[in-house]
């Protein structure tokens, strides 16, 4: 009986070498989860055609903060205007793209995702006025 009693005890308590393979296990995925971030971080301070991540990151982040208004919800989307571009020309179809798909992988837009539950869809757009081109960013809500 107390011999039972020992080996249920030994069943219970963790060696020291899976307490040492828990361990390391731990470390690994806080090694992964901390390059995944800096990942996101140097990310982030890239620019896509002149066009600087950071920025957008930093509203799409004030959005998600404040909420989205009224006015946004009924007319169904949210403008974000961007800083005009350097040069006049406009940008092509896989460049608008590629904007949109680097956009969308934001730590704002998922920001905005999380704290509001809706659908987005984004959308890069440019308007040339004279030899200025301004830009902005249309996201719409579904």
């Amino acid at each position: 009986m107390l011999l039972e009693r020992i080996q249920g005890w030994r069943k219970q308590v963790p060696s020291v070498k899976d307490l040492k393979e828990r361990k390391i296990e731990q470390v690994i995925n806080f090694i992964e989860l901390k390059k995944e971030s800096l990942k996101q971080v140097i990310h982030t301070f890239q620019t896509v055609d002149g066009l600087f991540l950071w920025e957008v990151n930093k509203k799409l982040n004030i959005v998600a903060r404040r909420g989205i208004s009224q006015s946004d919800l009924a007319k169904g989307k949210i403008t974000i205007v961007l800083s005009r571009k350097t040069t006049s020309v406009i940008a092509t179809p896989d460049e608008k793209r590629r904007i949109e798909t680097v956009v969308n992988q934001l730590e704002g837009f998922e920001n905005l995702r999380l704290r509001h539950f809706f659908g987005y869809r984004t959308s890069y757009k440019e308007k040339k006025v004279f030899r200025e081109v301004t830009r902005w960013i249309e996201i719409e809500i579904t």
